[in-house]
């Protein structure tokens, strides 16, 4: 005999099935089946509460998404303003003189800088490297072509705080299209020669502000890497 029969030896069945029937908490009966705690409304409702909680949850997703890209849009405008603000009176100069100066070339570099630094700490680093970027591909075309100044590095160093390094090479690329627009036919016509050197500035000026008219307007997503 097992230990279980020595210890229900002489025990009547009828006093073990009361005293476990006692026993608070256990209240159970094997001769009933088992039921889940959660009842059947509750078995109903549940697929429709976790199918509101999930519609819930992807609208406050996207309605944050909704307020980054507005907040992203934003700062495109207010950079463009700033940029606008000093290159375009440089632009100018450099239409007349042929020079672009270094206050407004310099200007420009440090106001947005600050800008980022203050209003968009996660676009500094990026806004840092595009600088880097452009002004060291335009110091590239200068040292091989002889046909840029400094002053069109100088200002590369704004266009690449405002459109970070992916924005900056549309920007350059516009600005590079729109002189061979207007270089063409001007060479076409006589105008020109080859050796002729036309002042950049107003190209890159306009080819920045293209570029961050186009990604403010959303026809492409802000770029900021």
């Amino acid at each position: 005999m097992g230990l279980l029969g020595a210890a229900t030896e002489g025990v009547p069945i009828t006093n073990m099935r009361r005293k476990s029937e006692n026993r608070p908490g256990k209240n159970v009966s094997l001769s009933e089946p088992y039921r889940n705690p959660m009842d059947e409304g509750q078995l109903f409702a549940l697929p429709i509460y976790l199918k509101l909680r999930s519609v819930y949850t992807l609208c406050k997703i996207n309605a944050l998404i909704a307020e980054n890209r507005y907040i992203m849009q934003g700062m495109i405008w207010l950079k463009l303003a700033l940029f606008t603000l000093f290159a375009l009176p440089a632009a100018m100069i450099d239409l007349k003189t042929g020079r672009l100066p270094n206050a407004l070339t310099y200007g420009a570099a440090g106001t947005l800088t600050l800008l980022l630094a203050i209003a968009e700490p996660h676009a500094f680093l990026p806004g840092i490297a595009g600088a880097a970027g452009s002004a060291l591909f335009l110091y590239l075309v200068r040292w091989f072509t002889k046909g840029l100044g400094m002053g069109d590095v100088k200002l590369a160093l704004s266009v690449g705080l405002a459109c970070g390094p992916l924005l900056s090479f549309a920007a350059l690329s516009l600005a590079s299209l729109s002189a061979l627009l207007v270089a063409g036919p001007l060479a076409a016509m006589g105008k020109i020669g080859l050796k002729t050197k036309l002042p950049f500035g107003p190209f890159l000026v306009l080819g920045t502000a293209l570029a961050l008219t186009i990604s403010g307007l959303g026809l492409i997503p802000p770029l900021v890497l």
